[in-house]
């Protein structure tokens, strides 16, 4: 399968554990008819591309660009939204998944991975992903810190040059930090391990409550049957002094998808 935006071809939203053939109308991105193209018992949601009608024009400026490919991500999700309606287990794919060529091209592609595409979608059965997101308030944990290291209580005890031990108290404030904060993540990481099929770590670039710090983001494939499970370890690390535990989905298991 090709990612391409200027190549005629076949336009793939998900791939369904159904081998229906059916037409869902011009619901699509630029309004192209939705279509299923299906093999045996699986099939693939698409439309049919072309440069013209599915993607930007070279010289479109910059913020009807982004205009635009907002537009883009909403239709696609929608689609991917109603197929997950209908069918239940999908495979989704991400914005200008294309496959270049006709219907019988995206046949030949699943007659290729058949087996492959089978296993993704038995693997996603009755999952959905879920986001996790973990907040510490800074401040708490320093004053516990403050209250408890032994190494920080000795340190107030030294006579010594004030400039001197500000610097000191702050290096060890800083590494009993480090230390804790690696410690809380690994405990909370197996807890929530426990409950989730596949964890991916994502990269945190922000916090999203400013007076606390964001210290754990993780993308999980959560099997319905264990979500309540989920929510109560969340709960119990949110009443944990100083932590927040925030949970967002179920979304469709876009970063558990390898096809």
């Amino acid at each position: 399968m090709e990612n391409g935006k200027g190549k005629e071809g076949m336009y793939i939203y998900c791939l369904i554990n159904n081998g229906i053939e059916i037409s869902f109308g011009n619901i699509g991105i630029k309004d192209n008819e939705v279509y299923t193209v299906p093999f045996k018992d699986i099939g693939a949601v698409v439309h049919k591309h072309s440069p013209q009608t599915s993607n930007l024009k070279p010289q479109t400026p910059e913020s009807e660009d982004k205009e635009a490919m907002v537009e883009f991500a909403i239709s696609h999700q929608h689609i991917i939204d109603m197929a997950t309606e209908k069918f239940g287990t999908l495979i989704p794919f991400n914005l200008n998944r294309i496959i270049e060529g006709k219907e019988e091209k995206v046949v030949e592609w699943l007659k290729r991975d058949y087996i492959k595409i089978q296993n993704t979608l038995k693997a996603v059965e009755d999952k959905a992903e879920f986001e996790i997101q973990i907040f510490m308030a800074r401040d708490v944990l320093i004053n516990r810190i403050k209250r408890d290291s032994e190494d920080f209580k000795r340190l107030k005890e030294l006579k010594m040059n004030p400039g001197k031990a500000y610097v000191l108290g702050q290096r060890i404030l800083r590494e009993e930090l480090e230390r804790k904060v690696d410690s809380f993540c690994r405990s909370f990481y197996a807890q929530i391990s426990k409950c989730a099929d596949k964890i991916q770590i994502n990269k945190i670039e922000g916090a999203l409550m400013p007076e606390k710090q964001l210290i754990m983001k993780l993308s999980c494939l959560i099997h319905e049957n264990k979500l309540e499970e989920l929510k109560t370890v969340l709960k119990r690390i949110g009443d944990s002094e100083g932590f927040d535990a925030r949970l967002s989905g179920p979304w469709q298991p876009y970063n558990f998808i390898l096809i």
